[in-house]
């Protein structure tokens, strides 16, 4: 997004027609968002683990609500089907609540997705405390009440 403010700033003082931030905007996100969701569908575990711990956040900031919607969760909510890659669920879960503090808690997804991983903390105790953690952090930060 830099390099596309720094190229639209330079463009003021060109001769060349100006191409439009937005459709440029959007190019980029479609661009970005068909490359994540390659990496995000990969069949090695370990390119999805490593995607979410290096930079899941910054992508759900940089897409925006929608698109985080869109892209991110709607293929990290099918991490926690992995039934033997302790590993996967556990970033799914340390990375989860930066995505969800960012997009929010309205839609019926992260209904059913804190619900998932309040059954989870039943099934996952061997991957340590993270399920439990994770739905403090998330029921604190998107103020989901206790009852759900």
């Amino acid at each position: 997004m830099r390099f596309l403010d720094l190229v639209m700033l330079a463009g003021v003082n060109s001769d060349r027609p100006m191409p439009s931030y937005d459709v440029e905007l959007v190019a980029l996100h479609d661009l970005i968002s068909q490359a994540v969701s390659v990496l995000l569908a990969d069949s090695v575990n370990s390119v999805k683990q490593c995607l979410m711990e290096a930079s899941v956040t910054k992508l759900a900031v940089f897409f925006g609500k929608q698109k985080a919607n869109d892209v991110l969760l709607s293929h990290m909510i099918t991490f926690l089907n992995d039934k033997e890659d302790a590993q996967l669920r556990l970033s799914f879960y340390e990375n989860i609540i930066g995505v969800a503090a960012f997009v929010g808690t309205t839609t019926i997804l992260f209904i059913g997705l804190f619900q998932a991983i309040s059954v989870a903390l039943t099934f996952c105790f061997k991957v340590g405390n993270a399920p439990r953690s994770c739905c403090r952090c998330f029921s604190r930060a998107c103020r989901i009440p206790k009852n759900l």
